[in-house]
């Protein structure tokens, strides 16, 4: 069992389910994305849920989403040494296989009003917090022969979809699409990217290399300002503070950066270890689901399989 994010559950209704399963010594492991939140936030939620003794409790290992070269969690969040024994950086899950489930199925996902024409993409992930820079984008310009596309997702308002929408039909250099199955084929095929700084957003900007401007969310958690702090001292993308946004500042922007390729490198083996040590654990179902027998490898490794 792989648990994501939250050891105990949203509520903590996981833990009969972990109890019942350590108990018939089935493994089970918590995946932990890149980046959680300021190390003051994350040392008050995990001490206020006991986190770690959930982890003590019930998961044999950690499964940690990212690249410790980039973010060291265990080292910024200050973690105690038997839970960080039990971490595995696993790399970035790279987003381009994601592209074989539109061949396989035969035909595009992108719905018939997606420009064929080249475009800056904008996307703000759920749309429940990103009305701010859907806004500004849509006012914003992009240099002649270039279409706008903004995805807003399918948890914005109706109020402020139906704003977007009049205002892309005043503006024909404008698309707006409430939703796409697949959007991993906009990102391919985008000139460049406007986003806010969620782990896929940012993991499908650098898996495809585009130019990115990343414009985070800050509130409740400063989790995207931190990756996106974190991305840029890389070079794998540009950051604006939403404090600082206007449509004059993405049209520069675009201008500047539209069809140029993006640089810098990150891990992105995630996929290919996250098969590896799934076989490995599974491949030795008699051992303690908390416990390694004498001369086991150790879980500590930062990388590889």
């Amino acid at each position: 069992m792989v648990t994501d994010n939250v050891p105990r559950g949203a509520l903590g209704e996981l833990e009969p389910v972990l109890e019942d399963l350590v108990a018939k010594r089935v493994p089970c492991v918590l995946g932990l994305r890149d980046i959680l939140d300021e190390p003051e936030a994350v040392a008050r939620e995990w001490a206020r849920a006991g986190n770690e003794q959930a982890i003590r409790d019930y998961y044999r290992a950690i499964w940690v989403y990212g690249d410790p070269a980039l973010y060291d969690i265990a080292a910024e969040y200050g973690f105690s040494a038997e839970v960080s024994g039990r971490l595995r950086y696993l790399g970035y899950l790279d987003q381009r296989p994601r592209l074989a489930s539109i061949s396989e199925g035969g035909s595009s996902s992108l719905p018939g009003a997606a420009p064929r024409d080249p475009f800056a993409l904008c996307t703000i992930g759920g749309g429940q917090d990103g009305l701010a820079l859907a806004h500004a984008f849509a006012r914003s310009r992009a240099p002649r022969g270039v279409r706008r596309l903004l995805l807003v997702g399918p948890e914005m308002n109706a109020g402020s979809r139906h704003r977007l929408h009049e205002k892309a039909r005043r503006d024909p250099s404008l698309t707006v699409l409430d939703f796409v199955r697949e959007p991993a084929d906009l990102v391919r095929r985008a000139g460049c990217l406007v986003s806010m700084g969620g782990y896929n957003t940012v993991c499908e900007a650098v898996s495809f290399r585009k130019r990115a401007l990343i414009v985070p969310r800050v509130t409740p958690r400063r989790e995207q300002l931190i990756r996106a702090e974190r991305f840029r001292e890389r070079g794998l993308l540009d950051l604006l503070h939403p404090h600082t946004l206007a449509p004059e500042a993405l049209s520069s922007w675009v201008e500047r950066n539209f069809g140029h390729p993006a640089s810098g490198h990150v891990d992105l083996g995630g996929l290919r270890r996250l098969r590896a040590v799934a076989r490995e654990m599974l491949d030795r179902p008699t051992r303690d689901a908390l416990g390694s027998e004498p001369g086991e490898p150790s879980l500590v490794q930062a990388k590889g399989a």
